[in-house]
């Protein structure tokens, strides 16, 4: 034993009851700093600070009384005066009887320990410091799963304390989420994968729905085995709910320009009510749409409808009373939007919810636009203005069938050429193709459009662009055949029916006739040349497909370089309508169809009709005297054609009451400056893809002010392209200048006059500039061209 105690690192030292020290051991020596010799004799209370004593009467009481003292920690002091920490068991010393004769301390060193341990505690202080301040959530589990903590922002996520949420870690997750990681954690573990992200959904405390972004990795012991699960845990539900936002925008957008599309190119009404209630529904997740009429203010009918496949179709043509607790009737009878339980028509089914919109022609209730949901559904608050965008659509299409119907009782004919206008030409083309059907005789149709005919109008003016439509009305009807039909079906388009004319037969007489206006020049104008697209009936299977064809052959004339007859055919189709030809053709059609809906939108009120015909030409008039390119004018004039296409699908401003300042510059940037804003960025919306990027800016910053008060996006100065500058002028110009509830009536002196003082405000000083060269004639000729 005395070998064991001389040679132990630990210091051993021996002392009586009351104290002394009996034995010291060289372990004591190298501890404590004395010798054995200058130990053994005296009271061991030089060994402990003054701070400790009491600590060591406490264990020299329970020594004695034969009871033992496990190894604490505690400060003893070295010879040369400094204190060290060790750890120190204390056991009594028993004489053969069992008596306690004295004690026996181990002691041992722990100083470097208790200073690494206090390091490990502060770094772990620190550590759990910068969790809990953490901006995002994180959480640490043990490896089989079990939670050990919870940082604040995970807590504040959610809604819980950290010991709630530490209580209910399988709860919060969505149920239909539970175990979604289990599978990668288990990877990570087992050291095939070092980390993992997902996402998932965790439940508030107060029911709601977190999307979140996980990020798991794993801390390991030194010897490798896992320790920690670490999760971060980010809190994606506003960039969820963005997406998703922006993911419905792009959907109402193609919706609403498909059937404004349809509107613009005067489809059937029919046709346009069953498109939107197809795409309206489509839109809101509902499971049916429905367009329905008003009837003599007493019953309603329903006119367009499209219904889920789970749900059974709704029959068109059936009557839906006033009277009811639905959303169509309560629209019906109050002519507001109404939102309410049960189904939106009066029919069989019994929906959850169902939402109407009323639907008004010329300032009168014409009918709704509804949908109605089966499966419960929680609300949009957005989808209360989608409804009211495609009523709006819908009532423009109405507007403009009544509008057709009313002419098409005055007249037949076209009253600037005396031609068929495009409504009887139909008529009587679907009548010589039934005949030819039924007969087993070859027609064929051939399309017609006068080259450039928009620089005519440019260059010598409207009335002198009638004359020679009026002309070529003309010269059409020289060359036609007994029996044919000729007609004008658009602004320059021109349609020639030929029965018992084959391909051939057709291509010749088309060609004569492109020679006879190619031939001889217009007066007043000079020589013109038309593009021809022919079709036969062999290669359609009705009207309509023959109309089309007709049309596309057309195309690809323009196409070529004008002046050219083309016949269709399915090799023509093969060889022209690559990816990028369809494209260009799909374009084209779409931006004539917007520049039609652009003039129906000003057709509504007399006080804007030919308004963006009027802004387009003096915005070109501008770019001259600013020193544009011709080709770069003409960009410029496109997009101010369709500038205004944007209002479709933003409320009507309230017209100035009769005491409101005259001038725009008096007149508060308020609700219909904000419409004209949304209404510019709407239009350069539906625009995309069929302008120029350009264009597209020109159209959305027209409304923008030079001060920076404008809108939509508020830009100033010279971050306004010129090209909106000199629109926005154009524009305002118009309104100024003519007569209408939305405009000032002012004289072209107290116009000008006007731009000048909103110079550098309102308006770029370099466009009103412009606009004062062209007004008072300062302009060269040429420049005005």
């Amino acid at each position: 034993m005395t070998e064991i105690i001389t040679s132990t690192d630990a210091a051993v030292v021996g002392m009586t009851t009351d104290g002394h020290i009996l034995s010291w051991n060289p372990a004591a020596e190298r501890l404590y700093g004395y010798t054995a010799e200058e130990a053994v004799g005296r009271q061991a209370f030089f060994l402990v600070p003054p701070e400790r004593l009491g600590e060591v009467t406490t264990q020299r009481t329970r020594i004695n009384g034969g009871g033992g003292v496990g190894e604490i920690e505690t400060v003893r002091r070295r010879k040369d005066g400094t204190d060290i920490d060790v750890a120190i068991a204390l056991s009594p010393l028993l004489d053969a009887a069992g008596e306690v004769i004295g004690a026996s301390t181990i002691a041992r060193e722990i100083t470097a320990e208790k200073a690494m341990r206090e390091q490990l505690r502060a770094s772990e202080e620190r550590l759990r410091a910068t969790i809990d301040d953490a901006p995002i959530g994180i959480a640490l589990l043990t490896p089989e799963g079990q939670p050990l903590h919870a940082n604040r922002a995970m807590c504040e996520m959610l809604g819980y304390a950290e010991s709630e949420l530490l209580a209910r870690r399988r709860e919060i997750t969505h149920p239909d989420d539970v175990g979604l990681e289990a599978e990668q954690t288990r990877r990570m573990l087992a050291g095939e994968i070092p980390s993992f992200e997902l996402e998932k959904r965790y439940l508030r405390a107060d029911g709601s729905i977190v999307f979140a972004q996980v990020s798991a990795s794993l801390a390991r012991r030194d010897d490798g085995d896992p320790m920690h699960l670490i999760f971060h845990i980010q809190d994606i539900t506003q960039r969820k709910q963005d997406v998703a936002h922006l993911q419905i925008q792009a959907r109402e957008q193609d919706a609403l320009t498909e059937v404004a599309t349809l509107v613009a190119s005067e489809a059937n009404p029919r046709a346009v009510f069953a498109v939107a209630a197809q795409r309206v529904a489509a839109l809101l997740d509902a499971d049916y749409g429905a367009v329905v009429r008003l009837e003599h203010d007493v019953t309603a009918r329903l006119v367009g409808a499209w219904a889920a496949d789970h749900v059974r179709p709704l029959e068109l043509g059936i009557t839906i009373g006033l009277d009811g607790a639905t959303a169509t009737a309560t629209a019906l009878r109050t002519g507001r939007a109404a939102a309410l339980g049960g189904d939106a028509l009066d029919t069989e089914f019994q929906a959850q919810r169902g939402l109407s919109e009323p639907i008004e022609v010329n300032g009168r209730l014409w009918g709704t636009v509804s949908v109605g949901w089966e499966r419960e559904s929680a609300p949009d608050p957005d989808e209360a203005d989608r409804l009211a965008r495609f009523a709006r659509l819908v009532s423009l299409a109405v507007t403009g069938a009544e509008a057709r119907e009313q002419l098409s009782k005055l007249a037949s004919t076209d009253h600037l050429t005396g031609l068929f206008n495009r409504r009887a030409f139909f008529d009587r083309l679907e009548h010589d193709i039934a005949r030819a059907r039924r007969h087993g005789r070859p027609l064929s149709l051939a399309m017609f459009d006068l080259d450039h005919f928009k620089l005519v109008n440019d260059t010598y003016g409207h009335p002198m662009g009638d004359r020679v439509l009026a002309e070529f009305a003309g010269r059409l009807m020289d060359q036609r055949r007994d029996g044919d039909i000729i007609g004008r079906v658009g602004g320059e388009e021109f349609a020639w029916t030929m029965p018992d004319a084959d391909s051939a037969t057709a291509a010749l007489c088309a060609e004569r006739a492109r020679r006879a206006i190619a031939g001889t020049p217009f007066p007043g104008v000079g020589n013109l040349t038309t593009s021809i697209g022919v079709c036969t009936l062999d290669d359609a299977d009705n009207d309509q497909q023959l109309f089309r064809h007709a049309d596309l052959a057309l195309y690809w004339a323009k196409s070529g370089g004008r002046n050219a007859v083309v016949r269709y055919s399915p090799e023509n189709l093969e060889r022209l309508t690559d990816d990028a030809n369809i494209t260009r053709l799909r374009n084209a059609k779409t931006l004539a169809a917007l520049r039609a809906l652009a003039a129906a939108i000003d057709a509504r009120d007399p006080a804007t009709k030919r308004h963006s015909e009027r802004v387009a030409d003096l915005a070109a008039g501008l770019a001259r005297v600013a020193g544009w390119d011709t080709a770069r004018i003409e960009q410029l004039r496109d997009a101010a054609t369709v500038h205004d296409v944007g209002r479709i699908l933003t409320p009507e401003p309230t017209p100035p009451a009769d005491d409101s300042p005259s001038s725009p510059e008096q007149r508060p940037a308020g609700a219909a400056s904000a419409i004209a804003g949304a209404a510019s960025a709407t239009g350069a919306q539906m625009l995309t893809g069929l302008l120029t990027l350009e264009q597209i800016e020109w159209i959305r910053h027209h409304q923008e002010r030079f001060d920076g008060t404008g809108g939509p996006d508020r830009l100033a100065g010279s971050d306004i392209s010129e090209g909106a500058c000199l629109l926005a002028v154009a524009d305002a110009w118009d309104t100024m200048t003519g007569e209408g509830p939305a405009c000032l009536a002012l004289t072209p002196e107290d116009a000008l006059a006007e731009f000048m003082r909103g110079a550098g405000t309102r308006f770029s000083p370099d466009a009103v500039m412009a606009l004062a060269r062209v007004k008072d004639g300062s302009a060269t000729d040429a420049e005005t061209r």
